[in-house]
């Protein structure tokens, strides 16, 4: 009786190690790829009886708007998801095979740096490679890039359903990403600040009009906001 226990527990124990191999596989490896003949199609036309072929293509899909782009080392997808300021991003080896998946990536009517999502970047033979999580940046603070834009919306600088009305620039701010501030950036973080966000906004619908900004900081841990005076 107590070989046949054994038995059975050892055979146990030998699935659910194989299961594990199996989830940390379905973990480390892709096999998700671009669609390159679909694509060639996709971006040629016949006009007055020539084929032209364009180097990207925008079509609408069940998420939202997504244009597949062809670049020197492959291909790029880009996803605007319906209702949202964040969209899905990947990259492509020139063979199909994904080079990185980005889950969350700002819109780009909107600029600046809101890093969010995860992203995943693949060898060729499509091994995860790399595993960055954005969101370990916003643990310690309230607002998150998600609340950010609630709250935008809420104080009318900048609205959801109407984001052509003028230009939007974001920028994160804290001691961990300091590196990532640009000579353009209006505020700065300097040590002992509370993690913040800047946010610009302009009102030039035309890069020749003069400029006509509001910049705003807003504490990402209690969400204060605060106008700073515009250029």
């Amino acid at each position: 009786m107590n070989k046949i226990t054994l038995l059975i527990i050892f055979f146990c124990l030998l699935n659910c190690s194989g299961q594990d191999k199996k989830d940390i596989n379905s973990k480390t490896m892709t096999t998700e790829s671009f669609d390159i003949i679909k694509f060639d199609k996709d971006r040629s036309t016949v006009f007055e009886g020539e084929i032209i072929t364009s180097n990207s293509v925008t079509d609408t899909i069940k998420e939202g708007v997504r244009t597949r782009t062809i670049y020197d080392e492959g291909y790029l997808e880009y996803i605007e998801i319906n209702n949202s300021f964040f969209g899905i991003y990947k990259e492509y080896y020139k063979n199909g095979n994904i080079k990185k998946l980005w889950t969350k990536d700002l819109v780009e009517y909107v600029k600046g740096y809101a890093p969010w999502g995860k992203e995943y970047q693949y060898d060729i033979s499509g091994k995860l490679s790399k595993e960055i999580n954005y969101e370990s940046l916003y643990q310690n603070v309230k607002v998150n890039p998600e609340i950010l834009f609630v709250i935008l919306n809420d104080e009318n600088i900048f609205e959801k359903n109407n984001p052509a009305k003028y230009r939007l620039s974001i920028w994160f701010h804290d001691e961990k990403v300091k590196s990532e501030e640009k000579i353009w950036n209006r505020l700065k973080y300097n040590d002992g600040d509370n993690p913040f966000w800047e946010i610009v906004r302009d009102y030039r619908q035309h890069d020749e009009e003069p400029v006509i900004e509001k910049v705003f900081k807003i504490d990402a841990k209690s969400g204060e906001i605060q106008e700073v005076k515009g250029r």
